[in-house]
C-alpha cells in the first residue's frame, strides 16, 4: 500500500470519528484542516470559514485537548503575517494513534463494567438508605454475617448497636437485601451496543453514509511505516496547503495605505479596482 493510500485512509478515519462523536463546528474545522492542511489563527480564519473567530478558537482548543489537532508557530512574514503566526493542523500519525488508543480503552472500560455488573451482587441494609449505618456488602461479605438462628443476613453494625437494647427492633429492619441490578446491567449493555453501532459502518439502503471505524483502522494499520506529521512549515515549503486570503495579513492595512498614496490623483475607477483586489472582493463589487 502506498503512502498516499495510507494518508487517504487516515483522513477518512479522522473524518469518520468527527462525525460519530463531535458537534457540527468541530466537524467543520476538521474537514477544513483535512482539505486545506492548515489554518492560520488570524483574520484569515474567520473570513475563510464565515464563523465567529471566538467560537472557532474555542473549538480548536477543545480538539487540541482531545489530541486530534495541533498548532505550530510559523514565520508568516512573507505573506503578510507575523514571525510567530499560529497554524492549526492535524498530525495524522499522532491523531490515528490517539484514536486507536481511545477506542481500545473505551471498549475495554465498557466491557469490564458489564462483566462487573453481571458478576457482582450487592446487599444493602435498610438503614443504609436512611444513613443509620454503613451496611453495604458484597455477596462474599454477606455470607460471613449470616445469623445462624434465623438464617438471615443481618447487618453487623445494626446487630452490635441493638445488642444491649432491651426492646430491639425486628430483625427485618436490618436484614440485608439483595439489590436488583437489572437496570444497571441493561444500561451497561446498551452503552456497549451504542458504541459498537458507532464503530460500524452506517448504511441507508445500499448507500453508505459513514465508513466503518473498525475497517478504516484495519486499513491504516496495513501501512508498515508511520504516517505523515503534516507539519505546516513543511507543507508550505512544498507549496502544499491553502494560501492566505487577500487583505487578511497583518500588513494588509499598511499595503492599502501605500497603494492609496501612490494612486492619489488617479481616476477613482482605477483606485477602486486596486482596492477591491486588496480586500479580496470580486470584480464589479464596489
Amino acid at each position: 500500500m502506498s503512502e498516499n493510500d495510507s494518508t487517504v485512509h487516515a483522513e477518512a478515519l479522522i473524518r469518520t470519528i468527527a462525525r460519530a462523536f463531535y458537534e457540527d463546528t468541530a466537524i467543520i474545522l476538521i474537514d477544513v484542516l483535512l482539505r486545506d492542511k492548515f489554518l492560520r489563527d488570524d483574520a484569515d480564519m474567520g473570513i475563510r470559514l464565515s464563523l465567529p473567530p471566538k467560537q472557532m478558537r474555542e473549538t480548536l482548543r477543545f480538539l487540541e485537548t482531545e489530541h486530534l489537532v495541533k498548532s505550530q508557530a510559523v514565520d508568516d512574514l512573507s505573506e503578510g503575517g507575523s514571525q510567530a503566526t499560529k497554524f492549526w493542523y492535524i498530525d495524522y500519525n499522532h491523531a490515528v494513534n490517539v484514536i486507536r488508543l481511545r477506542i481500545y480503552l473505551l471498549q475495554k472500560k465498557l466491557e469490564e463494567n458489564e462483566r462487573r455488573i453481571r458478576s457482582s451482587s450487592v446487599y444493602l441494609c435498610p438503614g443504609y438508605k436512611t444513613k443509620i449505618c454503613n451496611g453495604r456488602y458484597t455477596e462474599t461479605e454477606a455470607q460471613q454475617v449470616v445469623d445462624y438462628d434465623s438464617g438471615l443476613f443481618l447487618c453487623p453494625e445494626c446487630v452490635e448497636a441493638n445488642a444491649a437494647n432491651p426492646d430491639p427492633p425486628a430483625k427485618s429492619t436490618y436484614t440485608l437485601q439483595l439489590v436488583d441490578n437489572t437496570k444497571a446491567l441493561k444500561s451497561a449493555m446498551d452503552n456497549l451496543r451504542r458504541v459498537k453501532v458507532q464503530y460500524n459502518e452506517k448504511m441507508v439502503g445500499n448507500t453508505q453514509l459513514r465508513a466503518g471505524i473498525y475497517d478504516l483502522i484495519k486499513k491504516v494499520r496495513m501501512n508498515k511505516g508511520p504516517l505523515s506529521s503534516n507539519l505546516p512549515i513543511e507543507n508550505r515549503d512544498m507549496n502544499i496547503g491553502s494560501k492566505r486570503l487577500a487583505g487578511t495579513g497583518r500588513t494588509a492595512g499598511v499595503k492599502a495605505k501605500k497603494i492609496k498614496g501612490t494612486n492619489e490623483g488617479q481616476p477613482i475607477a482605477r483606485f477602486q479596482g486596486q482596492h477591491s483586489e486588496i480586500l479580496g472582493w470580486n470584480d464589479g463589487v464596489r
